[in-house]
């Protein structure tokens, strides 16, 4: 077992690389630590948000960390490289999670500002503004396809949209608390929410299931 030293402040999100043998650390003095297990030494300090960081994700392929930042922006970091990060602006408040497609693509925010954006991972610039929920996203990811989006708000809903249109979202309802995460099956076909209680649902639908 290894220890990572936090500089003394309560860690609240960390992620591992693809492949395991990194560890990304947000943190609220604006940077990002990326430790190597082999050796239980930080390998890079990420430095250039203007606010604390919220969280971190890898891309697929492990070259690159996206961050999301209270200073309303994310950040997408080559990590092979020493270049400036992009960065991907549009949100009106704190940015809360940050990932990226299944095929590394495109990513996604959530923010304070109820909305959640994918952007284009290349250029940074935004393809879609999801409006929707009544309070903060906290939470979104792909379908393993790429063609489905589902964010997650504080307002005790999931939303499902579909990335290859302008369709409305599909929202799922029945929670009565807090919801946290969810996660669609392996076929897409279902989706799981998770809070002070678990529920499945009809990914297609938004029937719930249980």
């Amino acid at each position: 077992i290894k220890t990572l030293e936090s500089d003394g402040k309560t860690v609240e999100h960390a992620v591992f690389s693809p492949n395991g043998q990194f560890v990304a650390i947000p943190r609220w003095n604006n940077t990002v630590k990326i430790w190597d297990l082999a050796s239980g030494g930080a390998t890079k300090i990420l430095e250039g948000h203007e606010g604390g960081v919220n969280h971190a994700s890898f891309s697929p392929d492990g070259r690159f960390l996206a961050t999301a930042s209270q200073d309303k922006t994310a950040k997408v970091w080559d990590l092979k490289s020493d270049k400036e990060p992009l960065a991907l602006r549009g949100h009106d408040d704190h940015v809360v999670f940050v990932g990226f497609s299944p095929d590394g693509s495109r990513v996604v925010t959530t923010s304070r500002d109820k909305t959640a954006r994918v952007w284009n991972h290349k250029t940074g610039k935004a393809t879609r503004s999801l409006k929707g929920h009544e309070t903060v996203v906290i939470f979104a990811s792909f379908s393993n396809d790429g063609k489905l989006l589902r964010t997650v708000g504080k307002d005790h809903r999931v939303k499902t949209w579909d990335t290859e249109s302008d369709k409305d979202s599909l929202t799922m309802k029945g929670h009565l608390n807090n919801l946290l995460t969810s996660s669609f099956s392996a076929y897409d076909e279902y989706v799981v929410t998770a809070g002070s209680k678990a529920r499945i649902w009809d990914a297609r639908t938004g029937s719930s299931l249980l």
